[in-house]
């Protein structure tokens, strides 16, 4: 349940009356960051909005030329440390026309409160200056707070500027008010005197009517001597916030009441005051009047049928009352946010839907809207597109600004940190949205929920696991261009289309493929096993007569064909899971030994085969490993690619890891041989730093992959809506690269590798493979400087994993508590934030693995993370001995 009694209740229309109601528009922008300005019809209808990069709107008006006029303050504006300024702050006046594009700006960074647009372009507002010590000291009333041995007030100031933003005219309260005369009530706090919370021209054109809230006062000052030529005081008047003339030359007034004398409660309420007799000849207090309170900010508007709009602020209320006090509409501002400065915090604790003033225009003031009246009387066609177009661009440039400085500072984070009960319940336990969201408090969630709680594969010390790409700016980038046009790149002829040619045709040249191989961009090496094993299945169990496997599927043919295949035991368990999907069964795959060098043992492997073939089995392929995920071992590509060729085996190499080496001019003969295979897997978002998901298949037979996959070769085939375009015009093309996979709704994963092989070129890429193994290289001989107590494991690899285990002299030989220090040991490292390693069992041993796959990581880094592994080691040895102590007292 909500605890937020303001967001439990109603929001939008309450009600109308539509005999009393005077018809228009109304106006209005809510006071809590969201920078939207508002304008609804009589049943709360939205029929414009406005989007503005500002931090907060106060008020805005419409102006004669149709444009709107908006005082409020930038995001990044330095306001003063007084909450009220916070909340009243009106640093920026700004006109912009319907779409929201800014015409002209004027700035005075201690505006507040009111800002009144004249018709040819002068304003008229409110600013401040600080007191010296001596004039603060004069200053009478109010509550004395002193901050850092001084006091400091703030004394308004009237300003009316030109057009282009030149002073006209200026009023000083500290030169025209009398201290003695205009004290600040008790209940104000000494920041502000005398606050003049609205200023507004008065019709002979030759003084200003000024509210002054912190001494409940209203005044006309002379503009030519800048005297009080007329004013009302707390007789009538507590802490009002808004004041205006009427045609007939009376003042109304919205006085707030928090402190009126004479009265117990407080209430709010609008009075209409006779400029002679200074009496109260008409007024609104509700019938019970300590439901209709706002205690800061507040107006009224007397409409042209006599009745008064009313803005309850605090409560985001709009409503309408005749000369008799019936309420006769009613608006509850229905947008909810935040104030994110803490100063302003301290008055609005919660979400809120504040809002400071609304305005009502009829249809003769706003031209342009009648139009969109029109369409709103037909049903109502809406689609996810931004109202503002230039707001949201603003706030998705202010979140690719946060996204490059989070890749920037990376380094200054924690590797990993935990996640917060709290975080992940309020994650888990969001309620299903019914109604939209602001974006920019979506992007706020994302920044606080989920930025710092990834997995922290980015980081230059995420070592755990081959999935730890580091990603590049050009990747975020590539990501942008590719949801933007949101392309699934299946068929017909797009730009989509031709960039996977494009990257596929590298990629068979990178491989020294033939041209008559066929390949394809899938998620990763799981999917592309699949597809190169699902090609093999097929080969292997050719049509028969009138069975097919496609239409008949591998039963029969299994039972008259056992067909097995052959991989080391160190192979990624996705190839056991290929063939459990596949129907073939995880015991059709014979796990092969290794050598003490971790490759498979090809003498055993030989071995092997005949013994299955001497069973009546079929030997159909044999998979190769271009770098294990446990030790990085290579298989002798060269020498299987040999006898599968002399068994007539499929052969299928597993380069998900390893494969990128062949970028290396140092380091590409360690997988020579692959150019020989019937299929590659392959990833670009392992070694090669694409964002995930980025993987490949490549099949030498081009036409067995298409077989296998294409529907209008299938026996059910129900694919006649994309058939070719006999004319051949349009975006027909007869390449359907969906034909050749299992994915038909296909993402464009083409222009993210595309982008990041031209942004760095093959020949930095191999570099960085080449690093990363020198690194590997560089942290054997840190480890081994510690040895005993470092054991590292033995054959060490020639890429970019290293396996070590610790072993304080203490646990030997209890094998069990080793593991378990040793598990201890990378939880520690984790939950310290100094880097991320994996755990990995080798000879039945269990062992600490590092995997250097990072573009970020640096040899500094691997000296840091030797250093934090020494100190939680110590660190926790003392802990075994203290418990050990423990037990043997």
């Amino acid at each position: 349940m909500l605890q937020n009694s303001l967001m439990r209740r109603p929001t939008g229309i309450i009600g109308i009356d539509e005999k009393l109601a005077y018809d228009g528009y109304t106006l209005f922008t809510p006071l809590n960051d969201s920078g939207y300005v508002y304008l609804i019809d009589m049943y709360g209808n939205e029929l414009h909005r406005w989007a503005l990069n500002v931090h907060r709107g106060l008020s805005a008006r419409l102006l004669p030329n149709g444009n709107l006029a908006l005082n409020g303050e930038y995001p990044d504006f330095d306001r003063l440390p007084f909450s009220q300024h916070g909340l009243m702050s009106s640093s920026l006046m700004v006109e912009v026309d319907k779409n929201g594009v800014v015409l002209r700006e004027n700035n005075d960074n201690l505006g507040h409160s009111d800002a009144y647009y004249y018709d040819d372009g002068r304003i008229l507002y409110t600013t401040m200056l600080p007191l010296d010590q001596q004039r603060c000291k004069e200053i009478v009333g109010g509550v004395h707070r002193e901050r850092e041995g001084k006091e400091t007030i703030y004394s308004d100031i009237i300003k009316e500027i030109d057009k282009q933003g030149y002073l006209l005219w200026e009023w000083k309260a500290d030169d025209h008010l009398s201290y003695q005369a205009y004290p600040i009530q008790t209940i104000f706090d000494r920041y502000h005197w005398p606050w003049i919370s609205s200023v507004y021209p008065m019709s002979d054109g030759k003084s200003v009517l000024a509210s002054l809230r912190v001494v409940s006062s209203v005044i006309i000052i002379s503009k030519l001597s800048g005297d009080v030529i007329w004013s009302i005081g707390s007789e009538l008047l507590a802490q009002q916030s808004y004041a205006t003339e009427l045609l007939n030359q009376n003042i109304l007034i919205f006085d707030n009441g928090n402190y009126r004398q004479g009265q117990p409660h407080r209430y709010s309420r609008v009075i209409e005051v006779n400029r002679e007799t200074k009496q109260i000849v008409w007024q609104y207090v509700d019938n019970m009047p300590e439901s209709f309170f706002s205690s800061c900010m507040g107006a009224a508007q007397r409409l042209p049928n006599g009745n008064t709009l009313i803005t309850e602020s605090i409560f985001g209320r709009l409503f309408e009352v005749t000369v008799d006090g019936t309420v006769c509409w009613e608006y509850i501002n229905p947008y909810f946010n935040q104030l994110r400065d803490p100063l302003t915090k301290k008055l609005l604790l919660s979400r809120n839907n504040v809002l400071c003033r609304a305005y009502r225009y009829s249809a003769k003031e706003i031209p342009w809207l009648n139009r969109r009246v029109e369409e709103s009387k037909l049903p109502r066609e809406i689609s996810l597109d931004p109202v503002c177009w230039t707001g949201t661009g603003k706030l998705a440039h202010s979140m690719l600004t946060y996204c490059l400085n989070f890749l920037q500072t990376i380094r200054d984070r924690p590797a990993w940190q935990p996640i917060p009960l709290g975080i992940q319940n309020k994650i888990l336990d969001e309620r299903l949205p019914e109604t939209p969201q602001e974006m920019e408090n979506i992007c706020e969630s994302i920044k606080s929920l989920v930025f710092p709680y990834s997995n922290g594969n980015i980081h230059p010390r995420f070592w755990g696991w081959v999935g730890g790409n580091a990603c590049t700016v050009g990747g975020i980038l590539a990501e942008l261009f590719t949801s933007t046009l949101n392309v699934s790149v299946a068929g017909r002829l797009n730009s989509g289309l031709l960039l996977e040619k494009c990257v596929l045709e590298w990629v068979r040249q990178i491989f020294d493929f033939p041209t008559a191989c066929s390949s394809l961009l899938v998620s990763g090496s799981s999917m592309a096993t699949i597809i190169a094993l699902c090609t093999a299945r097929n080969n292997a169990l050719k049509d028969n007569g009138e069975r097919s496997v496609r239409r008949h599927g591998i039963t029969e043919a299994m039972k008259t064909n056992p067909i097995v295949a052959y991989c080391s035991s160190e192979t990624h368990f996705c190839v056991t899971r290929a063939f459990e999907l596949l129907g073939l069964g995880s015991d059709s795959l014979r796990l092969i030994p290794c050598d003490d060098q971790y490759r498979i043992n090809i003498d055993l492997l030989k071995k092997k085969i005949n013994e299955d073939r001497q069973a009546a089995f079929t030997p159909f392929c044999l998979i190769g490993n271009a770098g294990t995920t446990n030790t990085g071992a290579i298989d002798n590509l060269l020498e299987l690619a040999a006898l599968a060729k002399a068994e007539n085996l499929w052969f299928h190499v597993d380069g998900a890891l390893g494969g990128a080496i062949i970028l290396s001019s140092s380091l590409k003969s360690l997988v020579n041989g692959i150019q020989f295979a019937d299929s590659i897997a392959f990833d670009f978002h392992k070694w090669l730093q694409v964002p995930f998901t980025a993987g490949c298949v490549l099949v030498r037979n081009g036409q067995l992959q298409l077989k296998t996959f294409s529907p209008s070769l299938g026996a059910h085939s129900n694919s006649k809506y994309v058939g070719l375009n006999k004319s051949k015009r349009g975006s027909c093309d007869r390449t359907w690269i969906s034909d050749y996979g299992l994915e038909v709704s296909r993402p464009n994963r083409a222009l993210k590798i595309w982008f990041l092989l031209k942004e760095h070129g093959l020949r930095k890429l191999g570099k960085i493979i080449e690093q990363n193994c020198k690194q590997a290289q560089y942290l054997l001989e840190l480890l081994e400087k510690h040895h005993p107590l470092i054991q590292v494991f033995k054959p060490v690899t020639l890429l970019n994993i290293v396996c070590f285990r610790l072993e304080p002299p203490e646990l030997i030989p209890d094998a069990t508590s080793i593991d378990l220090f040793n598990n201890e040991i990378v939880a520690d490292l984790e939950e310290d934030g100094t880097a991320v390693v994996s755990l990995t069992t080798l000879k039945d041993i269990c062992y600490i693995r590092v995997c250097l796959i990072s573009h970020r990581s640096t040899r500094n880094d691997l000296q840091v993370f030797v250093e934090a592994l020494i100190r939680v080691c110590e660190k926790r040895r003392q802990l075994h001995t203290s418990r050990t102590d423990i037990m043997d007292n």
